[in-house]
């Protein structure tokens, strides 16, 4: 494959490749460098002046459809529970079902336990892997709810962020809101960082 890659690189006349490179270097180039830059200056900021979450309340909120979360994963036994336990009890009209999609580390069974001691939680265990395609497909016909949010076993949504989703859907032109992925532990050690800034530049910078 690189040797492909090493033949088509060099058929390309020496014009055309200046001119395919400009392109890369006049727009991409300075969205990513700009970019970079303004994640390390906050980065900087923040370790100055440590960074503390306001607490915001729900009164702001004004609209509240039903919602499903469905929650998909693959051996996530450990992150599970913390995961539920974040998003039970934020929101009013809530319901969450759980897709074990095909594991054996038990998180089926830390499913099923938390299911019993806490209302409005299902638990769906598929026999195979189908990815999370499947895994939501297997969940939609399960509920009739206005909203469905799709997460991941081993995230975790912050306090509100249910609130804060539904309520640009009360607009009936908007069809769907996307949150924001942030590391959890930003600032436990080098290489949290990095993944923190990469996250940041690629995810959100880059969309």
């Amino acid at each position: 494959m690189l040797t492909d890659w090493t033949y088509w690189l060099s058929s390309i006349p020496q014009a055309s490749l200046w001119l395919l490179l400009s392109a890369l270097l006049l727009f991409d180039a300075p969205r990513y460098l700009i970019g970079s830059m303004l994640v390390w200056y906050i980065d900087a900021w923040t370790s100055i002046n440590p960074f503390r979450q306001r607490t915001v309340g729900t009164d702001g909120f004004t609209y509240c459809p039903s919602i499903c979360v469905i929650v998909a994963g693959l051996n996530e036994a450990r992150s599970l529970r913390r995961g539920l336990s974040a998003i039970w009890g934020t929101y009013p009209r809530l319901e969450i079902i759980v897709v074990d999609d095909g594991s054996n580390d038990g998180m089926s069974q830390v499913a099923h336990d938390f299911a019993r001691n806490h209302a409005d939680v299902r638990v769906v265990t598929k026999r195979r892997r189908g990815g999370k395609s499947s895994a939501m497909n297997a969940a939609l016909p399960l509920t009739d709810a206005e909203v469905v949010v799709v997460l991941d076993a081993d995230s975790e949504l912050s306090p509100h962020a249910l609130w804060e989703i539904v309520q640009p859907l009360a607009d009936p032109r908007v069809a769907a809101v996307s949150g924001n992925v942030r590391v959890r532990n930003t600032h436990a050690n080098v290489l949290t960082r990095v993944q923190c800034f990469e996250y940041l530049r690629s995810i959100l910078l880059g969309r």
